[in-house]
């Protein structure tokens, strides 16, 4: 899975040398481009490139991977939120795409003689950090070519002229608003391919050994839960049934009272007709209990 990422990473190659000539293009003063450095490290390197030589520059003589149980330190998604209307600004000297450096400090611990311990001996998909830092840059240059896909798309007017009397390398003016669409699309795919759940559970598990034990006592606990229900449900069902059986004999025993009530009542009335000679009928309270 890592490996087929870092590959769908290097077709982006072509899509980060233009951003590195377009922003040293509109301003004189980008001489050394230090933006997209994991990119470009991933594409030089591969996916098994250790967040220690992200770091350091420079691979380590050993790597020594956690062994530790994983715990999730940082509730906060990982994902970075850009905005779906971000805009850049071309229009000043330099380019300025509103994303800050990040230097990361390094406990001394983690770093003996070259070695890569814990967290730094993980791939750069693995460590929760770099694949944060992944996540910014792959952000940034959806967000240039989104930005360069709308002006080679539409663009003004005035354009024409423009592009008369500007003197754009071959290496800018030969990308077309298609081939932008391409790369924006394909940096599109991958962001989806790193956003995707499994595939964080699976990065997760790969990282952490300990991670697959939590997994198991999680599921373990739901299939606990999930045996109550069915055992709540089960009891719910029989005590339906028994309330409709007690129902139904409640009913039968109304009937059963009503027709003894009835039966009781046509007696009394023959009774007392034939005892005084006249016809007698029983009446009052007795006919809020008959149908």
């Amino acid at each position: 899975m890592i490996d087929e990422i870092a590959d769908d990473l290097v077709d982006l190659i072509p899509a980060v040398q233009y951003y590195k000539d377009f922003s040293r293009y509109t301003s004189s003063q980008v001489e050394d481009f230090n933006r997209l450095s994991l990119l470009g490290l991933i594409q030089n390197s591969g996916g098994q490139v250790t967040y220690y030589e992200y770091i350091h520059g420079s691979p380590p003589t050993s790597i020594e991977r956690p062994k530790l149980i994983y715990t999730d330190e940082t509730k906060a998604e990982d994902d970075i939120d850009f905005g779906d209307e971000a805009e850049i600004d071309f229009g000043s000297d330099e380019i300025d795409f509103g994303i800050d450096d990040v230097t990361t400090e390094l406990p001394d611990a983690s770093v003996i003689e070259g070695c890569a311990r814990g967290e730094f001996g993980l791939t750069v998909f693995e460590n929760p950090i770099s694949m944060r830092d992944l996540k910014g840059e792959l952000s940034e240059l959806e967000i240039f070519l989104r930005f360069r896909y709308s002006q080679e798309a539409n663009p003004p007017p005035i354009s024409v002229y423009l592009n008369a009397l500007e003197d754009k390398d071959a290496s800018i003016s030969s990308i077309k608003a298609e081939k932008i669409w391409d790369w924006k699309k394909k940096v599109g795919a991958i962001q989806q391919k790193l956003n995707n759940e499994q595939t964080k559970k699976l990065l997760k598990a790969r990282a952490f050994p300990g991670y697959i034990d939590e997994i198991v006592e999680e599921l373990e606990k739901l299939q606990l839960q999930e045996n109550k229900f069915y055992r709540l449900a089960e009891i719910s069902a029989q005590k339906q049934k028994d309330s409709q059986e007690a129902a139904k004999k409640s009913r039968e025993q109304v009937k059963l009272f009503t027709n003894a009530l009835i039966y009781l009542k046509e007696n009394i009335e023959k009774d007392i007709s034939k005892k005084y000679g006249r016809e007698c009928n029983i009446i009052g309270e007795i006919y809020n209990v008959l149908p």
